[in-house]
């Protein structure tokens, strides 16, 4: 797999999730400990650690590695069953929103690539 790492510094701004959530929603969320994750936690965890396990260019790619160790963290403190990290990663705003994802990116990256190819195909049949 391929290492993906985004700086923890460049966080998301948080207007990008005003785009899905009401104002009301969105307030909730900036006081509510998934802020705090997102602001302070979120920059401290072992990214680097879980980035020496996976190559710099070979292999397919991997998610984005803060995140993973973020919903790892998450899932011990929360106490939740192995599956339940992997829908609240996909379908739950406030655990994305903790993990400084893209609105966008909820559904992840094979979504992305799986399209990207679509479209790679649909230009060289042409």
């Amino acid at each position: 797999m391929v290492r993906l790492l985004v700086d923890p510094n460049q966080v998301q701004s948080s207007s990008e999730f005003g785009n899905i959530l009401s104002p009301v929603a969105l307030r909730r969320l900036q006081s509510s400990w998934q802020f705090l994750f997102r602001k302070v936690i979120w920059e401290l965890m072992p990214a680097d650690a879980l980035a020496a396990h996976f190559h710099d260019v070979m292999g397919r790619p991997a998610k984005e590695l803060y995140s993973v160790a973020g919903l790892l963290l998450i899932k011990e403190f929360m106490n939740w069953t192995n599956e339940r990290p992997a829908d609240s990663y996909m379908f739950d705003v406030s655990i994305q929103y903790a993990l400084n994802l893209k609105p966008h990116q909820r559904n992840g990256q094979r979504k992305d690539m799986h399209s990207e190819l679509r479209t790679q195909k649909r230009t060289c049949t042409m």
